[in-house]
């Protein structure tokens, strides 16, 4: 398909080897995809060539020790219900104010301490309370 040693001088490092062992780190940072939004191939690896040493070329080998990677991405806003944070599972705990509710399904919510499923419109708190309604 063409990906295959596609470079991007921006976003791309070259380091040359040498016969003595040498520590490396090697991270990449993603286009933004604004300003870049090519599919992205991820290639680390190492090229082999006489090109510099004028043809000639002896044995060798590359020795890799201790290698790790990861990826990591940007941190998400944590989802919020009423300024109360949302946990994995959909459940908010709003304390004294209505205990556990699952808020996965604003604006219905489900009251744990009322065993009820209740409607509640606001999307943001308010020192004068919140409307709710509860289903009979």
């Amino acid at each position: 398909m063409g990906w295959e040693f596609q470079t991007k001088a921006q976003y791309s490092d070259f380091a040359p080897l040498t016969t003595t062992d040498q520590n490396f780190s090697l991270s990449i940072t993603y286009p933004d995809l604004s300003v870049d939004d090519s599919l992205q191939v991820i290639q680390i690896g190492f090229e082999i060539t006489t090109r510099f040493a004028g043809g000639n070329m002896g044995t060798g080998s590359i020795t890799f020790s201790n290698l790790e990677a990861f990826v990591v991405g940007e941190e998400q806003p944590v989802p919020t219900w009423l300024g109360y944070e949302i946990d994995e599972n959909g459940w908010a705990n709003t304390g004294d104010f209505l205990g556990y509710i699952f808020a996965a399904a604003a604006p219905w919510v489900w009251s744990l301490t009322l065993q009820n499923w209740m409607y509640v419109p606001a999307t943001e708190a308010s020192e004068g309370g919140e409307w709710m309604y509860i289903v009979k």
